[in-house]
């Protein structure tokens, strides 16, 4: 092939190309390999060699295709030819990849190089957001120092450094920099932010005038043994809850056990005596503890399963009180019928509502939930029946409530509805595809799932949609998309690009 035309057939047939040329120098097969070729023969040669060569390509590709189980994390089998390939078109960490018309890449990721665990704050000191991530991409996850990166709006973000080297300000520990999270207090008048990290599988505390640091270590760790009665697992994945009821703020933390402490005034130390293994009795925790808290239920969240699996997912229990226990609060069929691609609303009064598909996909459920949001009422409405609606994702505006739904057509695009109600319940009204631009009435092949009102901005928002894409699943993405209101009406208009500023025209 003059000019080692087979990048895109490579990468696009996922067939090995076998190089034929006469171009011999080290420049020339560099092109060739970063052309796409699995091989390289000089020309002139005998067939017996090419033979053998893609005897050998074939063998080599029907073997990983038999041990290919991808799953998070894990190491899968390649050639040293495709191994260069991934590394030199990878290995910058600013190349990404271009997607035309209606799959553009809307400027993610935001934030380049390996970044794993997120920690976000939104700090009053400065009215910026501020991102913690563990520095990833080393081997056996071997980083050793934090950065953190900083937002107006969640959307353009600058590098702000970094803000905890563990080797030339950390005494205890000089690696495994993992999982941090963050809080902001005002004491004496004064903001101070107060850095819970991972370290060489101890957890640690550092402070700081300023979210962008610098941070100062506390000198010692916080945690540095497993609880008594523990005897495996890691001291990792710290988070801290504040409990709006009492005022006391805690540590959780752990991987394999789920442990919690009561943190001393000054947020430096332990309460002694106050440690505690809360593990939930189901045996599905693994790490990263989260709480919430919400009209008087603590609500736990964490991950089951290894971060290397395929299965790894996010669990939750619900207690009374933030140091446990679980209450298991088991499984059921709302109002006895089939519940597919649901959504929850909740409206002004504080009342929630559950929306589904139903009757094999046939019908919509609008069905209200109980006061504390676990189970239906018993009420509920059957909608669009016989008209195969699924994906709703619901809003309300100017005193009428808008659903957005899309067709049943498995895994293809379709056109999406928008219906409009003067009651939640209903009767609904549908009044067309709100969406405008190329591929409108294909959604721009996505589907909805959720309409989220903009914080500080009036009648302005933003509509949710995933898009499957069934030949490249890892290559799904989401879009999202404003919601525009004009004289009653309500459009979703396609942009490759855009910014709040959309709702203030």
């Amino acid at each position: 092939m003059g000019g080692y035309g087979c990048r895109t057939t490579s990468f696009a047939s996922g067939r090995p190309l076998l190089l034929l040329t006469a171009k011999q120098s080290e420049k020339d097969k560099i092109a060739g390999y970063e052309s796409g070729a699995d091989g390289y023969l000089i020309k002139p040669f005998g067939l017996s060699l090419p033979h053998a060569r893609i005897k050998s390509l074939l063998k080599n590709r029907e073997r990983i295709a038999r041990d290919f189980h991808p799953r998070h994390g894990t190491i899968i089998p390649v050639t040293a030819a495709e191994a260069g390939r991934l590394e030199r078109y990878w290995g910058n960490a600013r190349r990404r990849t271009i997607y035309q018309g209606t799959d553009p890449e809307a400027g993610n990721p935001v934030i380049c190089d390996f970044h794993a665990d997120p920690a976000i704050l939104f700090a009053r000191q400065t009215g910026k957001f501020y991102l913690y991530p563990t520095t990833d991409g080393y081997e056996g996850w071997g980083g050793n120092s934090f950065k953190a990166f900083s937002s107006p709006d969640l959307v353009h973000w600058q590098d702000e450094g970094i803000i905890l080297d563990l080797p030339s300000q950390v005494k205890w520990a000089d690696r495994n920099a993992w999982a941090p999270c963050i809080t902001e207090e005002k004491i004496g008048g004064k903001y101070k932010y107060f850095y819970y990290y991972t370290a060489a599988q101890k957890v640690g505390v550092a402070v700081a005038d300023h979210p962008a640091g610098p941070f100062k270590d506390s000198g010692k760790p916080l945690i540095d043994r497993l609880p008594q009665g523990v005897s495996g697992g890691q001291n990792i994945d710290p988070d801290v809850f504040t409990d709006p009821v009492s005022g006391k703020s805690y540590l959780y933390w752990g991987n394999g056990f789920m442990a919690v402490a009561e943190l001393s005034g000054d947020r430096l130390n332990i309460v002694p005596g106050s440690q505690r293994v809360i593990t939930p009795s189901d045996g599905t925790f693994r790490e990263g503890t989260c709480v919430i808290f919400r009209k008087g239920k603590y609500y736990f969240l964490w991950s089951e399963d290894d971060t290397r699996s395929e299965n790894y997912r996010v669990r939750y229990g619900i207690a009374d009180s933030p140091v446990g226990p679980f209450v298991y609060q088991g499984s059921f069929r709302p109002n006895n019928a089939m519940s597919r691609d649901q959504t929850v609303f909740v409206d002004d009064d504080g009342r929630a509502y559950q929306f589904y598909s139903s009757e094999n996909n046939e019908t919509m459920y609008i069905s209200l939930l109980t006061d504390d949001y676990l189970k239906p009422s018993g009420r509920f409405t059957r909608n669009f029946v016989k008209e195969s609606r699924e994906a709703p994702a619901v809003f309300k505006y100017n005193g009428k409530y808008y659903m957005l739904s899309s067709g049943c057509t498995g895994w293809d695009p379709n056109v999406a509805e928008i219906a409009v109600a003067d009651s939640i319940m209903g009767t609904w009204k549908t009044i067309g595809n709100p969406c405008t631009g190329p591929d409108a009435d294909k959604t721009f092949y996505a589907q909805s799932t959720y309409v989220q009102p903009v914080i500080g901005k009036k009648d302005a928002y933003i509509a949710m949609f995933d898009r499957w894409k069934k030949k490249d699943l890892e290559d799904s993405r989401y879009v999202w998309l404003p919601v525009l209101v004009k004289d009653g009406k309500i459009t979703i208009p396609w942009h490759e690009k855009w910014t709040l500023s959309i709702f203030d025209k």
